[in-house]
């Protein structure tokens, strides 16, 4: 299967709002500073793909792969700034199991500010705007910027150069799994059962959270669903009822 080459719509602007957003959205701040991928996709292995960004945005630039969303927080401790909201909401946990006051003493006091560097993780944000809302009849798969972040998931799965195998986790998957789709549609020109069937082996990569609870835990997270396979277990509790 051949695919189109996803190019870069933030490369050639230095607009903080793409023009082609500008049609979908609507925003209640004129002062906007987007952020929409923090680490490096291409040599990532986990992933975390949030709806957009949560807090304001670190590093000042939409697109930021020269260190990772950990290695932003912990120069942020390392100046005496109280902003580790990413480690501290979904990261801790995969990393320690003892205090949070014990780990940010060791990491502000101790810990080199290139601690977290090598690790290869990446965050994406579907909605590079945090104070943005979708204009009425739109949907994020109408958005250039969100199709982009979409494509990177798909151009890092299919990169066979690279032999660990890729997880991502979701919030709004839903919303993810819809803009996944467009841009797989079109970047392959596949439609109907092909299309399904390209996408439902992506999603043998994908997780989402199992509960409101943003932390990345062995029980709080699971593999999503493939297209078809709810309705596949409905026919067989409606065949089972009688």
């Amino acid at each position: 299967m051949g695919l189109k080459v996803n190019v870069n719509p933030w490369a050639k602007t230095d607009e903080k709002i793409l023009d082609e957003d500008k049609e979908v959205l609507d925003f209640s701040k004129t002062d906007v500073n987007p952020s929409q991928v923090i680490g490096n996709p291409q040599t990532a292995n986990l992933f975390l793909c949030l709806l957009k960004p949560e807090v304001n945005n670190y590093s000042q630039e939409v697109i930021s792969t020269d260190t990772n969303i950990l290695g932003q927080e912990l120069r942020n401790l390392k100046a005496g700034k109280s902003e580790h909201y990413y480690l501290d909401s979904y990261y801790f946990y995969l990393l320690r199991q003892d205090s949070k006051v014990v780990y940010y003493n060791f990491l502000k006091n101790d810990a080199d500010e290139t601690y977290f560097d090598n690790l290869k993780i990446c965050d994406l944000r579907l909605l590079a705007y945090q104070d943005a809302t979708l204009k009425t009849d739109k949907s994020y798969a109408d958005l250039k910027s969100a199709k982009y972040t979409a494509s990177l998931i798909i151009d890092r799965i299919l990169d066979f150069s690279i032999s660990a195998k890729p997880v991502f986790i979701f919030k709004n998957y839903d919303q993810w799994a819809q803009v996944i789709m467009q841009a797989l549609r079109e970047r392959t020109d596949l439609e109907d059962e092909e299309l399904v069937a390209k996408f439902n082996l992506l999603t043998d990569y994908f997780y989402e959270f199992s509960s409101n609870d943003s932390a990345i835990t062995k029980d709080n997270i699971h593999k999503v669903m493939k297209l078809g396979e709810y309705d596949e277990i409905s026919d067989y509790l409606k065949e089972v009822r009688g």
